[in-house]
């Protein structure tokens, strides 16, 4: 059939051969020799691409990174990139974006030099993002801080000398063991008087006896008594002499544009 039709047939068969090569050429992306070759790599590209059309970005890049260790073909590292950008994890992005270029093997130059550029926008992106954050966080404005007040203990106050119970009890007391130690002389003395009058000797003995042990308890008591009375009027003078006075303090308050006083004195 050839022979009948001759070269020119052959000539256009060929051509369209050519044709259909070239076309298939053209249209082949840049990344297909990157794509996995197993059935399971490829299972899990799949698996990456329907989880990325619902946005359901986290599944997608667990997805592929389960591809990668399945098959490690380096369109999951790409992927992974891409899915993070379309995320908005930036710098996660950045990462995986080189990362695939480190293990791509012998990159197509439009692919190196458009993920490069890619990155670079990443960085600018992200660069700008974080001078956003740190206007916004000093545009915040800030608490103005509360006032600190300080405050000193006032003076203890005396207490006034009527008010002195200790030197009271002492004065009471002397007089107490004075006046017992009167009594007690006055009644040696009677004693001593019925033992005069007395004529029996025995009994003009004991009464003097009698006698002489009260005046004897009368001088204890009465030195004891002046004692204890000079010790509470002491304490009354001494407690006399401490003036009272109003209790005295200062109250300071103070903020970032005042400071204030306030005083007892």
């Amino acid at each position: 059939m050839i022979r009948k039709l001759g070269w020119p047939l052959l000539v256009a068969l060929v051509f369209l051969a050519l044709s259909i090569r070239a076309a298939s050429l053209v249209d082949a992306s840049p990344l297909d020799k990157y794509k996995p070759q197993s059935a399971e790599g490829r299972r899990y590209y799949k698996l990456g691409a329907k989880f990325i059309a619902l946005k359901k970005f986290k599944l997608a890049v667990q997805a592929y990174k389960d591809g990668y260790l399945a098959d490690d073909a380096p369109i999951f590292l790409y992927n992974i990139a891409t899915t993070y950008r379309a995320a908005g994890q930036l710098q996660e992005s950045i990462d995986y974006y080189k990362r695939f270029l480190m293990f791509a093997r012998d990159p197509h130059p439009a692919v190196t030099s458009g993920i490069n550029k890619l990155i670079e926008q990443l960085r600018t992106e992200l660069a700008k993002r974080e001078r956003e954050a740190k206007a916004k966080h000093a545009a915040k404005p800030r608490p103005s801080p509360s006032p600190v007040k300080l405050t000193t203990r006032p003076a203890p106050v005396p207490e006034p000398w009527y008010s002195d119970g200790v030197g009271w009890a002492l004065a009471a007391a002397g007089l107490v063991a004075g006046g017992v130690g009167l009594g007690l002389l006055s009644n040696a003395s009677a004693l001593r008087s019925d033992a005069k009058r007395e004529l029996n000797v025995d009994t003009r003995l004991a009464l003097e006896a009698r006698a002489d042990s009260r005046e004897t308890t009368e001088i204890v008591l009465g030195l004891t008594g002046a004692a204890i009375l000079t010790a509470g009027v002491v304490k009354l003078i001494i407690t006399g002499k401490k003036q009272p006075r109003r209790p005295s303090g200062v109250d300071v308050a103070f903020s970032v544009n005042w400071v204030g006083l306030q005083g007892r004195f």
